[in-house]
């Protein structure tokens, strides 16, 4: 679980209703053979039983590697890292 801090309301809210919890559902097995979340639950407050949630979101069809590179390194000249990073000092 996640603490979140919900920041759309439209009119002063009290302060225990200015804080929620976030609760993950299920688990879907992905190409890469991990496991994310299918529904995420966003409650107001402290931890509820999941059907009580502020919002409902439901996550499928997972992508990896999707992006065209242009869109994910747009300035000329940007080196790409991929899946590693550089280690400082090398």
């Amino acid at each position: 679980m996640t603490e979140v801090t919900i920041s759309d309301f439209f009119v002063p809210t009290p302060k225990g209703l200015q804080h929620g919890t976030v609760l993950y559902e299920g688990r879907t097995k992905t190409s890469i053979g991990t496991y994310f979340p299918s529904e995420i639950v966003i409650q107001i407050g402290k931890p509820k039983d999941a059907d009580r949630g502020a919002y409902r979101i439901s996550l499928r069809d997972y992508k990896f590697d999707s992006f065209d590179k242009d869109l994910l390194y747009p300035l000329q000249g940007l080196n790409t890292y991929g899946d590693s990073k550089p280690v400082l000092g090398d």
